[in-house]
């Protein structure tokens, strides 16, 4: 079955960024821009909105210039009133409508095409995010940095310039960003575990008990990226001494500093790799969202396959880095060879198999050699569930072996994967025995070799893979 999603293109200049940097975290198949409702002749229901899972974020994006000419008490609460209360305006109503209507969304104008991505409305979690633009000017001239400042004062309001606190106690929380920290934040949580890392954590922060103000938006990223604890591999800030004070006033190290560091700059080049994988989630959801995947013999509705794929956007950038540098040595070390690679990661429920197979005419045609590596391709991964019992479910990648001078870039695409998932929770022993054969006649014509398993462990800051187990 041919799906075919044709989204809205048309934005301003403020809305694009936005959008692209929404891409670029949350990649193409959950981010939404301009979805309409079913009323008054396909109402727009919000600028942005990303569903991933439940997760569901509603971004309203704003550009109001603000008058340095006028006083400067008198045009903060101009410039409130239109670019923070009449954006979270919006997205109250983006909820309101969703909650009630979640089947009620649609990509186009016309209201023909449904959302195609399915999500719980019982378990949704709702992030507002207002976006702003046009003060980072006077932002920068007043406070040094194109931050607004925050506290968790709920009586506020537009009273302090450039201060914003919680926008009403008894509404949902708003995370507002300017033009620059979006770019700062977005920048660094560029994928979408990152990113609600940080929202549910930036929530946390102002939702603490205890007074808390923050005086420029990178405070807290240093504070986030320098929370990190090696013996239990998260992150957590209240654990800062800095946190267990009575009153918060975080004012930490400067961001433009941080970002210099060396140990800062040495982890972007180690995730060098990972973006592979965010390409490689890209290539599988293009072709799904615009009807020119091939490979869906087993899904006929977008929704269907979205999970599958989501799967592999789970992975955080730490992850994506082990996974992007598993599946990279495995490509150039196979060359002109088949070969197979198993990958667990830690904190991912799924395995992922990789499969490479050179293109030879002892195939046919092409279309034949297609066939031929997706059946090895799901022969492998029973045989593999056969060897590894404790695989839950498996994320299977086929492509075509590289050849002599062989290098991956984005021809790597046009060249045509394999993508499937396979969820092993009813594997029965009828699927054991028929794993047994076929690993029988792998054997037999030499197609599998020895389980070799190497266990190795990395540090997000460490450039280096310890092997603990061979």
């Amino acid at each position: 079955m041919s799906v075919y999603i044709q989204r809205n293109t048309s934005f301003t200049e403020s809305e694009k960024l936005v959008n692209e940097l929404g891409v670029k975290s949350f990649l193409r198949f959950w981010t939404w821009p301009n979805l309409f409702r079913d009323q008054e002749n396909g109402k727009e229901i919000c600028d942005l909105i990303i569903v991933f899972g439940n997760d569901i974020l509603l971004i309203s994006d704003k550009k109001i210039e603000f008058n340095k000419d006028k006083d400067i008490n008198v045009e903060w609460k101009r410039w409130y009133k239109k670019a923070i209360a009449k954006s979270f305006s919006q997205t109250k109503g983006a909820e309101r409508w969703i909650r009630e209507f979640p089947t009620r969304l649609f990509v186009d104008k016309e209201c023909t095409n449904r959302f195609p991505i399915n999500f719980d409305i019982t378990q949704a979690k709702f992030h507002h995010i207002l976006v702003t633009h046009g003060l980072e000017t006077i932002l920068d001239e007043q406070l040094g940095y194109a931050s607004l400042q925050f506290t968790n004062d709920g009586e506020l309001g537009d009273q302090h310039p450039f201060r914003i606190g919680l926008i009403n106690r008894n509404d949902p929380f708003v995370h507002v960003f300017t033009e620059k920290t979006l770019l700062d934040s977005l920048g660094l949580f560029d994928t979408a575990n990152d990113f609600l890392e940080y929202l549910k954590i930036r929530e946390s922060f102002f939702l603490n008990e205890k007074d808390v103000s923050l005086n420029a938006e990178g405070d807290l990223i240093t504070l986030w990226y320098e929370s990190y604890a090696e013996s239990t591999e998260e992150r957590n800030i209240f654990s800062n001494l800095e946190m267990k004070k009575y009153s918060i006033n975080l004012n930490y190290p400067t961001f433009d500093k941080f970002i210099k560091r060396e140990d800062f700059n040495l982890k972007k080049e180690l995730d060098r790799n990972s973006y592979f994988w965010d390409a490689l989630i890209e290539s599988f959801s293009y072709h799904i969202l615009n009807g020119t995947s091939i490979d869906n013999n087993n899904w006929t509705e977008i929704h269907e396959i979205e999970e599958k794929i989501r799967n592999m956007a789970q992975a955080n950038r730490f992850q994506r880095r082990i996974l992007g540098d598993s599946f990279v040595s495995m490509y150039y070390d196979f060359k002109n060879k088949r070969g197979t690679r198993l990958s667990t990661i830690s904190g991912l429920e799924q395995a992922y198999l990789f499969f490479c197979l050179p293109v030879e005419v002892e195939y046919g045609s092409m279309e034949q050699y297609r066939e031929v590596r997706k059946m090895m391709l799901h022969e492998y991964a029973v045989i593999r569930k056969l060897r590894h019992p404790e695989i839950k479910s498996l994320v299977m990648i086929g492509f075509a072996s590289a050849r002599d001078g062989s290098i991956l870039d984005t021809s790597f695409f046009e060249e045509g994967n394999d993508f499937g998932y396979i969820d092993f929770s009813d594997w029965s022993e009828e699927d054991n025995n028929q794993a047994k054969y076929v690993l029988a006649e792998y054997e037999k014509h030499n197609l599998v070799g020895k389980n070799q398993i190497t266990e190795m462990t990395a540090e997000e800051f460490t450039p280096t893979y310890k092997k603990t187990r061979s």
